[in-house]
This record gives C-alpha cells, sequence and structure tokens, in this order.
C-alpha cells in the first residue's frame, strides 16, 4: 500500500476497510457551494467529501512510493472506448504520469452520475468500471509484458464485489421498470465482470496448476453501489466473511490451494 510522508509506514487492509465503513457518509456527501442544488441535477454526490478522506490516508504521495506494482483503470471522456490505466511502470518510465494517489483515486472511483468527473491537468477522466469492471485481464496482460514471462509463472487472485443472480424459481420477479431503471448499470457491468473471468480463465488453461482463484461473493439483492447504511455495510462484511469460510470448506479446496501456491 502506499507510504505516505517517511514511507516507512502502509495501511493494513482492515485499515483500508474501515476507510469506507467508517467514513462513507463523508465519501457520499452531497454537492456543497452556491450551485449545489444545481449540481445535484448532474450526479449525486460532491468531490470535496471523497478528495478530503482520501487526502488524510494518502498525502501527497504518489504511485511509484507504493511498496507494490500498481495497475489502476478510469477512462478519459475523450476516448470512451478505451480504458486508461495508471500503473507504476508508466510512473517510473516517465514522471508525467506519477500522478498523485488523490488523482488516482478520484480518477477511477469518478462514477458517471455519483460523482463529477476528475481533472487531471488538462485531461478529464471517470470510474474504471466504465470499460473495466473486473481489470483482471488488464493485469495479467500488464504482468506478462512487465516480466517477459509467456503467463505460465504467474500466479492470479481475483477478488469479485459481489454478484447478483435473480432467484431461478422467480425468474420474472424483478422484469418492471423500476427495477431496471434503478439496477442497470450494476447488472450490467456484472455480466461484463463475469465475462471477463472466463477470458482469464482461459489464460490459465494448461501448464502449471492453482495459478488462478476468483472468490466471487452471492449477494441475495442488488447493492447500490454508494450503499452506506451501517447495517448493510455489516452485511456485506460479513458475506465476504462467509464467501472465504466457504472457500476452505468447498471440494476443491481453493482457500488451501491458494495459500500453498503463495507459499511455494
Amino acid at each position: 500500500m502506499a507510504k505516505p510522508f517517511s514511507l516507512t509506514g502502509h495501511y493494513s487492509a482492515d485499515d483500508l476497510l474501515n476507510l469506507y465503513t467508517v467514513r462513507a457518509s463523508e465519501i457520499f456527501s452531497p454537492p456543497s457551494g452556491v450551485f449545489g442544488k444545481i449540481k445535484k441535477y448532474k450526479y449525486s454526490y460532491g468531490s470535496e467529501g471523497i478528495t478530503r478522506v482520501v487526502k488524510e490516508y494518502f498525502s501527497d504521495s504518489r504511485i511509484i512510493n507504493c511498496t507494490t506494482d500498481l495497475l489502476v483503470t478510469s477512462v478519459e471522456t475523450s476516448d470512451l472506448y478505451n480504458t486508461f490505466t495508471f500503473t507504476t511502470q508508466k510512473a517510473k518510465m516517465d514522471y508525467s504520469f506519477n500522478y498523485t494517489l488523490v488523482d488516482v483515486v478520484r480518477a477511477t472511483s469518478a462514477a458517471p452520475t455519483f460523482f463529477p468527473v476528475h481533472k487531471i491537468g488538462d485531461r478529464y477522466f471517470v470510474d474504471g468500471g466504465v470499460r473495466s469492471n473486473n481489470p483482471s485481464s488488464l493485469a495479467y496482460d500488464y504482468a506478462v509484458t512487465k516480466t517477459k514471462e509467456t503467463g505460465q509463472d504467474i500466479m492470479m487472485l481475483s477478488l469479485g464485489t459481489g454478484e447478483y443472480i435473480p432467484e431461478p424459481i422467480k425468474p420474472t420477479a424483478y422484469n418492471g421498470l423500476l427495477f431496471w431503471a434503478k439496477n442497470i448499470v450494476d447488472l450490467t457491468t456484472a455480466g461484463q465482470e463475469y465475462n471477463t473471468h472466463l477470458q482469464v480463465q482461459k489464460y490459465f488453461t494448461g501448464g502449471k496448476p492453482n495459478r488462478y482463484f476468483r472468490f466471487q461473493a452471492k449477494l441475495e439483492e442488488v447493492i447500490p453501489l454508494d450503499e452506506q447504511r451501517p447495517e448493510k455495510l455489516k452485511d456485506l462484511t460479513d458475506l465476504a466473511h462467509e464467501t472465504l469460510e466457504e472457500a476452505y470448506a468447498d471440494e476443491d479446496n481453493r482457500m488451501n490451494k491458494l495459500i500453498e501456491s503463495l507459499t511455494i
């Protein structure tokens, strides 16, 4: 993770979880200022809250200050058909790509209708999920290019953010206009995530075993992108724990295989 200030500290997974569960209401704060109400017609939340929170965590740290290689996705508004990637390799080769982590986080999280686009210099960025909600294929290509390997020596752990599948006994229970109007983005990006998973899975077919692991929680309902109610966040945290526990107990023994692969 990032090492702000002295470059000797880092944040744990719990720290970053708390960034969201404790400060969600601040991250998702309405637009401020004289024109706040007018801005609400363009996007639901202002950039002030999320920028303030991220700034507290990462200060002025930049991509090359991180202890591991990064690949973070975004999309430039001038090129909506392609995914823009913030990477350690770019930052090291050209300092103009060594962006601050605050800019990287804002760019990758600027989900249309939720947050305003993020400007870096004369470029404008929106959420990377617009093009690559599951960036594992981009990460694979990056790893192959950077290491000059064929892919046989690469291992990948892919973590999903939850997948909603309607009950098979009620296939038409959620086909109303209101349901689709509220959830069309979440459902279409879920399909994109799964298709990418299938594509990446093929990359690891053959060769050494146990090199690709994908963990995805099954949701009982569609969870809004801006969900921040404490009880819902607790439910999601509990579901994540249950998903990992199931990975220990399933027939494929995926969790133990993952741990073994990491310790070889």
